[in-house]
């Protein structure tokens, strides 16, 4: 609209211009000398369209009023009415399409995205340090690289225009978190600050800081402790200090090493003596079991002997009585087996028939006779 508008109100300037164009260039034709002949007849000005001229001006107000009453307040942004007559007024233009008084109303937008406010520390702590300077429990002073993510409440946005500067980030933000981390670094101590407590002061600070700027309109979103740094005589002592203590966990870690291993080779040594006394009960257990299978086999042997004595004692016993009943029923078998188990020395025998009891006499004592004389 506000395109046409100005298409409109240039095309009612274009026509004026051209008239006025037109009319001058008539008086200057008319104020020539008399000697000389114009080219062309010369033609009467024509009177300048003041009506039509008024007409476009007035029809392009129209288009111009209409777009210029039409607000977009954009994605990430909101904004507050500002009147010429009255001021700024209550009320909050979320984005989207507003209607204000033209001419007489303006809008003022503001970013309700976040916005990030960062304290940066000096890598060489020789140099001038623009962060933030805190001092600890014991007086020593630290730097601190703090980074602050932060919106503006489009709530309070009406607030925020009439109370807050332009740029609140460096005039309102800077100062609060410079005081919040200034009391808060002075309940803790350096080591404290630096490696133990670290996360409780950011907490503590972050707490000051959000209900400080909430009362401002600004909607605290993370506060972050990026870095500290240490003064630099006390950062040598504890580097100092640090390398003393990992030399010292070093050796507590070889210390339980080598009393693992310790426990391990004792672990070994009471395995093999278990081991050797497995063995060495085994091989008893073995022993024994040997020693028990001897006496068995020796058992049986002697039994066995036992067995065999008095089956040939019975036999024998057998045999003799078998003997003496043939004996009995047959004497003369007698001689025959004296005959045959004498010597082979004996070259004649004489044996009376009719004598009795010639054994017991005679023939032993003429049998024994010859060898007793050699």
């Amino acid at each position: 609209m506000i395109t046409v508008g100005a298409l409109l109100l240039s095309g009612a300037s274009a026509i004026l211009v051209y008239d006025l164009y037109q009319a001058l260039r008539a008086r200057r034709r008319a104020g020539r000398p008399d000697g000389a002949e114009p080219e062309r007849p010369a033609r009467s000005p024509e009177p300048l369209r003041w009506r039509i001229a008024l007409k476009l001006g007035l029809l392009s107000l129209l288009p111009l009023l209409a777009g210029l009453s039409i607000l977009v307040v954009p994605s990430g942004f909101a904004a507050i009415r500002v009147s010429q007559v009255s001021g700024p007024r209550p009320g909050t233009l979320y984005p989207g399409v507003h209607a204000i008084v033209p001419l007489i109303e303006r809008a003022e937008l503001y970013n309700t995205r976040d916005s990030v406010f960062s304290i940066v520390l000096s890598e060489d702590p020789k140099k001038s340090q623009p962060g933030l300077r805190a001092q600890t429990r014991e007086g020593l002073t630290v730097g601190l690289a703090v980074a602050l993510r932060y919106r503006l409440d489009p709530s309070r946005l009406y607030a925020i225009h009439t109370s807050l500067p332009e740029d609140a980030g460096e005039q309102v933000v800077a100062p609060i978190v410079a005081s919040a981390f200034r009391e808060t670094s002075t309940n803790f101590g350096v080591r404290e600050l630096f490696s133990t407590k670290r996360e409780e002061v950011r907490l503590a600070a972050a707490a000051t800081i959000s209900r400080r700027l909430a009362s401002d309109g600004l909607l605290v979103k993370e506060v972050i402790l990026r870095d500290v740094q240490l003064p630099l005589e006390y950062s040598r002592g504890l580097e100092a200090m640090l390398l003393r203590e990992q030399q010292n966990e070093r050796l507590t870690v070889e210390l339980v090493a080598k009393e693992k291993e310790v426990k391990v080779a004792q672990m070994e040594a009471s395995s093999q003596k278990e081991i050797a006394i497995k063995q060495a009960e085994g091989m008893a257990q073995a022993k024994l079991l040997d020693s028990r299978a001897e006496l068995e086999r020796l058992k049986l042997m002697a039994e066995a002997e036992e067995n065999k004595i008095r089956r040939v004692a019975n036999a024998n016993s057998e045999k003799l009585r078998l003997e003496a009943e043939v004996l009995k029923q047959n004497p003369m078998l007698i001689q025959k087996i004296i005959a045959e188990r004498l010597s082979d020395k004996v070259q004649i025998m004489m044996i009376p028939a009719d004598v009795k009891n010639f054994f017991a006499t005679d023939v032993l004592r003429g049998a024994m006779m010859p060898s007793m004389a050699r």
